[in-house]
């Protein structure tokens, strides 16, 4: 993996950050869906199979925070990406795009309350038919949205109570 960019803030209020990065994998592990039932390895109840190949990925990501006040702050970032692979025609299940969104806050230096916000792109995934890879088919894969919530009360320098809430959306794929 490289990475590279610029960073850096206007004041204490605003904070920035751009990059490109390049990697390169040997034996990239993806992986493959099961659909049909008779092919199902029960005894582990897995219902994909592992698929390697090697890659190289380009991306272009940018992030950027915000301090509104004392008690409240927010970053926002995304990344693009670009997968070559080696014998697959695509990168199964990587998206093209992914964006992300936090907002916290932070009351007395006691409770803290942070919501996050993900989202992806578009993915295509593999079905694999039959063990001997005569048909092994994309499948599309709609973007989604994940939200999640934690929650944070510290009650003296040693110890805190939390109440963390993900994937409040309830998308499934």
């Amino acid at each position: 993996d490289a990475l590279a960019g610029i960073r850096g803030d206007v004041g204490s209020v605003f904070q920035f950050r751009f990059g490109v990065g390049y990697a390169i994998w040997k034996d990239y592990l993806f992986f493959a869906n099961i659909d049909a039932p008779d092919q199902i390895d029960t005894w582990a109840d897995n219902a994909f199979v592992p698929v390697l190949d090697d890659v190289n990925r380009f991306v272009v990501n940018s992030e950027f925070s915000v301090t509104w006040t004392d008690f409240l702050s927010s970053v926002v970032g995304g990344n693009i990406y670009h997968w070559d692979t080696d014998q697959l025609p695509f990168a199964p299940h990587m998206p093209d795009w992914d964006l992300s969104l936090s907002v916290k806050y932070q009351y007395d230096n006691r409770f803290f309350a942070t919501l996050q916000g993900t989202a992806m792109g578009e993915r295509t995934a593999f079905s694999v038919r039959s063990f001997d890879g005569a048909d092994t088919p994309a499948l599309p894969l709609d973007s989604e949205i994940d939200l999640n919530l934690l929650l944070k009360y510290q009650l003296n320098d040693r110890f805190g109570i939390f109440l963390n809430g993900y994937n409040l959306s309830n998308h499934k794929q």
